[in-house]
């Protein structure tokens, strides 16, 4: 009797304790990929080694941490931008430039200032890169002090034996860098399990069909060209805008280069440098649809400019400032596609006002800044700017 009754309990004790450890299970394995995480380090950012990358697109949010990885590979172009150039991937990039055999988009949302200006520092002095490509955004109109909340400076510059930045480390994690330190331990590559899903940046997934009218499934493995018409309420609020700033679409913002001092503070110390190491530079203008110049000016659009008035003129002025504070530098071109008509007065180029959504108009903006047929100097400029405000002031829907 007393055997089965001990019998019973253990049964039961087991019973229990098996059910808690089916319980305890998943708090286990998710501290097992915690720590090799930590361990792993897989951006290299306290003790791990810069990754291995490939040449496929990384996801939006990965991007900027690659810095120390893009120094150590191999990579002869590298592509420096904001969210209008995330979509250029390393096989247009490839295709376009004769020289080149290994480029990377190092792009990422939103480059400000301060953080294009430590980045584009230590590109300049990078082996193995021949040529970088910046694209210049309006996020350059911002003050000098100003940094990106996409990039993590602070991963970049602060020493491995601070705490803060082992608990940055510790912060960082989830299931997607989690993938990737799996993936680089298994590979020795850093790589994403859906990382070849698809080529175009995820911020279009979550944005697309509000401004196209199209479903993300019908559009990911194609080349961009949707000609459907956008959706009414898209249309109606770019036609009110025209309607609305017609008369001060151009309307001058009252500021020069001073206000605008990235382009004589960050960019002319990196061309120099880059100048010194033999790096060609090439700085370009994504272009932005003409009708963005006017819904730009709605209280309601997102932009993040100091300045909310005569957004036309203040991108108008980095240009010249750009352009006066590059002229000169051996190896460096400015270029521009702005007047390009076939590309910015179609708002089926876009899928929004300012992220091109057309692969073959990548393709053309990269080769023409190969052959630099597109360049603007201090020589050209006033033609430029004189074609480029006729045609702004002057644009009529044709939707």
């Amino acid at each position: 009797m007393k055997l089965r009754i001990l019998t019973l309990r253990s049964f039961s004790l087991l019973r229990h304790f098996s059910f808690l450890s089916v319980a305890l299970l998943p708090f286990f394995v998710v501290g097992i990929i915690y720590w090799s995480y930590i361990f792993i380090d897989p951006y290299g950012l306290i003790w791990g080694a810069p990754p291995r990358l490939n040449d496929k697109p990384y996801p939006d949010n990965v991007r900027a941490r690659l810095l120390r990885a893009v120094e150590t590979e191999n990579f002869d172009m590298v592509l420096i931008g904001g969210s209008t150039v995330m979509s250029i991937t390393p096989a247009m990039m490839k295709a376009s430039f004769d020289e080149i055999s290994r480029p990377f988009n190092f792009s990422y949302g939103v480059p400000l200032p301060a953080d294009l200006k430590y980045i584009l520092g230590r590109l300049a002095k990078t082996k193995n890169i021949k040529r970088i490509i910046v694209a210049v955004d309006y996020s350059l109109v911002s003050p000098l002090d100003q940094m990106s909340v996409f990039f993590p400076i602070k991963n970049y510059t602060s020493s491995q034996f601070n705490p803060q930045s082992w608990f940055r480390l510790a912060r960082s994690f989830n299931w997607q860098n989690a993938d990737g330190a799996l993936n680089l331990l298994r590979t020795g590559t850093l790589s994403f399990s859906w990382q070849n899903s698809n080529e175009w940046p995820e911020f279009m997934r979550r944005e697309l069909t509000a401004f196209t009218g199209v479903e993300w499934s019908d559009f990911a493995h194609g080349e961009g060209d949707i000609s459907n018409p956008r959706p009414s309420a898209v249309q109606s609020r770019f036609r009110d805008a025209v309607d609305r700033y017609r008369d001060i679409v151009d309307a001058p913002a009252g500021i020069g280069c001073t206000e605008v001092p990235a382009a004589t503070h960050v960019l002319r110390p990196f061309a120099q440098e880059a100048a010194r190491h033999g790096i060609k530079v090439d700085a370009f203008f994504p272009p932005y649809a003409t009708v963005a110049y006017y819904d730009w000016l709605s209280p309601k659009s997102f932009l993040a400019l100091p300045r909310r008035t005569a957004i036309f003129d203040q991108l108008l002025t980095l240009k010249r400032c750009v352009v006066e504070a590059l002229d000169g530098i051996p190896n460096v071109a400015v270029s521009a596609f702005d007047n390009e008509d076939w590309i910015t007065s179609n708002i089926y180029t876009y899928y929004d006002t300012s992220h091109i959504i057309r692969k073959s108009v990548y393709r053309y903006i990269l080769e023409k800044i190969e052959a630099r047929s597109h360049v603007l100097t201090v020589t050209n400029f006033n033609e430029f700017e004189s074609r480029f405000r006729n045609r702004v002031r002057n644009y009529t829907p044709d939707f």
